[in-house]
């Protein structure tokens, strides 16, 4: 597939992603070092991309009553059948709360997407399940959402995109170990 870059610099590039107005980073720039706001460019410039990826994706799902949320749930499921799975195990393969967790997954039973069992080994607690018409939207959906993925993705080389899983993943676990001192 041909490499759809835009020529440009790293400035012409955060244009083009942030909506961010050029005047804030000239008041930064005045007051933290061209280090520090290298660093903000780029936490930007990652936090928009995802939303801009997200947006994207949330478009292809409205037609199916979806969010990205509950497609990671359905994935997730899909994956693991035919074991069930507790919203606990839901919550720390997505990395979101418990809360979250269970909202999207009462949504997704209420529109006959997933089923809810009891554990045999934990009578407190539920599995949850595709349901027939779960795994026919899930099967339906994957392989238009795969040729998407695969049209945006696909301007990168194999090895980009896993030096880019490595480094965001590096990114990622640099965030998860900071821990801010609480408010005196």
């Amino acid at each position: 597939m041909a490499r759809s870059k835009k020529p440009g610099t790293a400035d012409e590039a955060f244009k083009r992603l942030s909506g961010m107005p050029p005047a804030y980073f000239t008041k930064v720039e005045q007051r933290y070092p061209a280090s520090d706001v290298a660093a903000l460019r780029l936490f930007l410039a990652l936090r928009t991309a995802a939303r801009r990826m997200d947006n994207a994706v949330s478009s292809w799902l409205e037609k199916d009553d979806l969010t990205v949320t509950k497609l990671d749930v359905l994935h997730l499921l899909y994956a693991a059948a035919p074991v069930a799975l507790t919203v606990s195990q839901l919550s720390g393969f997505l990395r979101m709360t418990q809360p979250n967790i269970t909202y999207v997954v009462k949504g997704l039973e209420r529109a006959r997407l997933i089923k809810r069992s009891i554990d045999p080994d934990d009578r407190r607690s539920s599995l949850f399940s595709l349901t027939r018409s779960g795994l026919a939207l899930i099967e339906g959906i994957t392989d238009v959402h795969l040729r998407g993925i695969g049209r945006a993705l696909g301007t990168l080389t194999t090895s980009e995109q896993g030096s880019l899983i490595e480094t965001l993943a590096m990114i990622a676990e640099n965030f998860e170990s900071i821990e801010f001192p609480a408010k005196g």
